[in-house]
């Protein structure tokens, strides 16, 4: 009995362990990157993408990077004047 009662509470913990790792990993917003345009401000791309999942100041131009996608978001000084994939680095 004591064996039943303590595999039942194992495989509980198991799934409950399990839902809650799954469920921190899923995303409220997906970014929409078709909808957004030179000259937007940052505060009008995260309104449509989200926060983005690093950001990086570098040579007086700030970057968004968003975890997933092959891109970037430049910004110089508060406007985005360029999106660069990983390929037109290359």
């Amino acid at each position: 009995m004591f064996l039943k009662v303590t595999n039942f509470i194992m495989k509980f913990l198991f799934v409950s362990i399990l839902v809650v790792v799954l469920s921190g990993c899923a995303t409220n917003k997906t970014p929409n990157f078709s909808s957004i345009s030179i000259g937007m401000n940052k505060e009008q791309i995260m309104k449509l993408n989200g926060k983005p999942y690093r950001t990086a100041a570098i040579d007086g131009l700030e970057y968004f990077i968003y975890r997933g996608f092959d891109l970037k978001i430049i910004f110089d000084v508060q406007k985005m004047n360029d999106i660069l994939n990983n390929k037109s680095l290359r």
